[in-house]
């Protein structure tokens, strides 16, 4: 069967990637064919240059002492772009075009932030991201989320264009108790509640792959986040006095932060065996907490406003409550603390059974 995944297979990092990647191998191991649907482009986004000059001045306090770090860094942000473009090209198919036309039997929508509700974004709200694709059999969603929108952020004249592309999915699955509740109030359909695709596919051909394109010699904590998005004094000071006490070198991942030794640009797969072959983890991402979790990794979760609701949600459902780390708390005792993988695993290896019994449920 041809199979459509509608996803942010298009975001350029890590986590958008890799989970776009990981669904379509575990579509492909039921065997099916496997192509990408684009997303519909709003044009009549709001996002604002005062939003933007707003984000860029709340950095200035770093400028002074990184300088040039932030000049070279600047170059490599532009040559993780392209890395990552090169591998949506080589791995998941995607050319330069930004819309294409797909023949599908049939859609999988997820996963990712494919249901947030934010109108100013670059998507907008369109039917399409809900359930409303033309010209295939059926739809579903896999693990969708989103993210930290939900039914309050719904203007009116967007809830029918909502409630309507969700009744065309013949099964719905979320990643997040924010999204279950969310299809529950919009839909009154129940959703099958699954792990990122990430958790479900194994990664071990990958693994090797990524390896065998290069990791440090040396000992390494890998700090996986946004573009300057730890800039906390209190936070950086923590995580450098950690890695300095234990010889470790701090190796940026996913976006530059210029108070790290090292920011590394690397492929999607590098990138997971980074993360499998570090000493330690430190991020404040969604994805950053699946890779290391998966791995068993040592790791320090920072949770933010922007993602509590994702992030909180998924902490609890691996039971790894203790890695959370929060200003004012020892770090060192955080990223000492592996007791809490059985229960880890544990939930995992159900979540793949989970997720092959649903996926072979909707007709796959």
């Amino acid at each position: 069967m041809i199979v459509g995944i509608l996803s942010m297979q298009r975001v350029i990092n890590y986590g958008s990637f890799l989970q776009a990647y990981a669904l379509k191998r575990k579509l492909e191991n039921l065997g099916n064919e496997v192509r990408f649907i684009d997303i519909e482009s709003n044009n009549k986004s709001n996002i604002s240059k005062k939003n933007r000059v707003e984000n860029i001045l709340s950095k200035l306090h770093l400028i002074d002492r990184y300088l040039i770090r932030r000049i070279v860094d600047s170059r490599k942000n532009r040559e993780l772009d392209k890395t990552i473009l090169c591998a949506q090209e080589k791995y998941l198919g995607l050319d330069k075009s930004t819309m294409r036309s797909v023949e599908c039997k049939a859609a999988v929508i997820g996963s990712d932030e494919i249901f947030n509700c934010d109108s100013n974004s670059i998507w907008g709200i369109k039917g399409q991201r809900f359930g409303d694709i033309a010209n295939v059999d059926f739809c579903v969603s896999y693990a969708v989320s989103c993210g930290y929108t939900g039914i309050e952020h719904i203007r009116a004249e967007d809830r029918k264009t909502i409630e309507n592309g969700l009744k065309k999915l013949s099964h719905v699955s979320v990643r997040d108790k924010n999204t279950f509740d969310f299809v529950k109030n919009v839909s009154g359909k129940t959703a099958n509640y699954n792990l990122d695709p990430v958790l479900i596919y194994d990664f071990c051909k990958e693994v090797k792959q990524g390896e065998k394109e290069g990791i440090p010699i040396e000992p390494y904590m890998v700090v996986y986040a946004y573009h300057n998005r730890i800039d906390d004094k209190e936070e950086i000071k923590s995580i450098k006095d950690y890695a300095k006490n234990n010889g470790l070198k701090t190796i940026a991942i996913g976006g530059s932060l210029p108070w790290c030794d090292e920011f590394a640009v690397l492929t999607p797969f590098q990138v997971l065996a980074y993360f499998k072959n570090a000493q330690c983890i430190v991020t404040d991402t969604f994805h950053g907490t699946v890779i290391a979790a998966k791995f068993n990794k040592p790791v320090a979760i920072i949770i933010r406003d922007s993602n509590y609701n994702k992030l909180w949600d998924l902490v609890e459902r691996l039971h790894i409550q203790k890695h959370i780390y929060c200003k004012g708390m020892d770090i060192a005792s955080i990223l000492q603390s592996r007791d809490d993988y059985d229960l880890c695993n544990k939930e995992i290896k159900k979540g793949i059974k989970d997720a092959d019994e649903y996926l072979k449920e909707c007709g796959f």
